[in-house]
């Protein structure tokens, strides 16, 4: 279409708006509005005449339409028709022209004017400024001395400012993430919001102090969600009195998972291993699921090897361990072996260093009624387990754990390993034996 200036001054094309007006009622506003804007481009939404209704496209042409009484040269607007009264299809078709403008006129201002047309026409264009970012909304305002309409010659564009509804709708969208964990995307997307508005002083009350309370929390729990318990621990000493008692009810546990006792803190990373898990597969991350399910068995008999016998699996004390424990768990150290190795040499360890104990009670047998009663049942079950996870990209394998494989790994986990297992270990070393699952709405 051609450039050619719609209203006669000295500023440059590429320096004016671009508007979209809404068409119908009062054609004064609508005149006032062009020439008080003075834009490079205008397109006009308007309805048809059709069915015996006089369509808003009328007031477009003659000697006293709006074209002409704006002084608007050819090539420099169009129109784009709406239904009369179908806001769903109007937003359809105003937001697609939205957009066909800011591709057309990428470097200017595109403005979107509601004054005239029908109710519905204008609030499918409020709707599509809301979807369409960049846009600025306005209509005309001015002295109004009845219900009917404004004065004439009174006229003045009326900024609407949509940059805090925007933000709010925004938060929204975020927190309703939480549902799912999705505690770092809500991290990034309100600092991101916050950005945006930094230099933005129109905030209705209490709407800033929501969105940075949001981002806090989420930086927060995004933090713990990733182990990284420390930092967690500080952002919340570092929050208001106000912000923190809201989360009063996860300080004691993280508080655990921050203790400078390895031996009470190891035992807590054994349940937050679990939740965690818990977490990975609301989200559908089975393979990352079934990881930290894995690492959670094998934590836990490291773990209670350094609580009950003083053995670090990392730097074994080979020397004081007895040979006959070790061929007994079938364990042979190997030239220059420092650590005693994965998750089954711990298990073998733990289970004859107390043939009575927790470990060599759950390999032998299988308490649920689901489960088949077999010797060693226990010990059958975890090398499945064990078999299904070895398969996944995210261990030996190179394929991804279906929804179904997950949910036997974590029947596995929450009917028999917790139970029989990691719960009463952490009971008989003085520790809580549950921990709180992070929240999937604000607090």
């Amino acid at each position: 279409m051609s450039e050619g200036s719609p209203l006669p001054g000295k500023t440059p094309p590429e320096a004016r708006p671009v508007l979209l007006i809404t068409v119908g009622g009062s054609p004064d506003p609508l005149v006032s509005a062009i020439r008080a804007l003075n834009p490079r481009f205008v397109c006009f939404a308007v309805t048809e005449s059709e069915g015996g209704k006089t369509g808003s496209i009328t007031m477009l042409q003659g000697e006293e339409g709006l074209v002409q009484r704006a002084g608007l040269k050819p090539g420099c607007w169009e129109h784009v028709a709406v239904p009369h009264d179908d806001p769903d299809r109007a937003f359809a078709i105003l937001r697609k022209s939205l957009q066909a403008l800011q591709a057309r006129y990428n470097d200017a201002e595109l403005v979107a004017d509601y004054t005239g047309g029908t109710k519905s026409m204008s609030a499918a264009l409020l709707y599509a400024v809301v979807a369409v970012p960049g846009v600025r909304a306005q209509f005309m305002a001015g002295e109004r001395p009845d219900l009917v309409q404004v004065r004439r010659g009174t006229e003045r564009p009326q900024k609407i400012d949509l940059t805090w509804l925007l933000a709010e709708r925004e938060a929204a969208r975020f927190s309703a993430g939480w549902a799912r964990f999705a505690y770092a995307e809500a991290e990034e997307g309100i600092a991101a919001v916050l950005r945006g508005l930094a230099e933005d002083n129109a905030a209705p009350p209490g709407t800033r102090h929501e969105l940075i309370t949001l981002q806090e929390f989420s930086a927060f729990f995004a933090a713990w969600d990733r182990f990284d318990h420390e930092t967690a621990f500080r952002r919340l000493n570092a929050m208001p009195e106000e912000l923190g008692n809201r989360l009063a009810p996860w300080r004691p546990s993280l508080a655990l998972l921050c203790d400078s006792d390895a031996k009470r803190k190891g035992g807590m990373q054994c349940l937050d291993l679990w939740r965690n898990a818990e977490r990975r597969a609301a989200r559908g991350l089975y393979d990352d699921a079934v990881a930290r399910c894995y690492r959670m068995l094998e934590a836990t008999a490291q773990w209670h090897l350094l609580v009950r016998h003083d053995i670090d699996t990392a730097d074994m004390p080979w020397e004081k361990i007895p040979p006959e424990i070790l061929e007994k768990a079938g364990i042979e150290r190997r030239e220059n072996q420092k650590g005693l190795g994965g998750l089954m040499p711990s298990f073998r360890l733990w289970q004859v260093l107390e043939p009575e104990g927790l470990m060599a009670k759950f390999l032998k047998q299988v308490t649920p009624p689901d489960y088949p009663k077999k010797p060693r049942a226990g010990e059958r079950e975890l090398r499945n387990m064990l078999d299904l996870r070895n398969h996944s990209i995210l261990a030996h394998g190179f394929r991804p754990i279906r929804q179904e494989e997950w949910e036997r790994f974590g029947k596995f986990c929450r009917e028999l390993f917790l139970p029989q297992v990691l719960r009463p270990a952490l009971q008989a070393a003085g520790l809580p034996t549950e921990l709180p699952q992070l929240p999937q709405a604000p607090p």
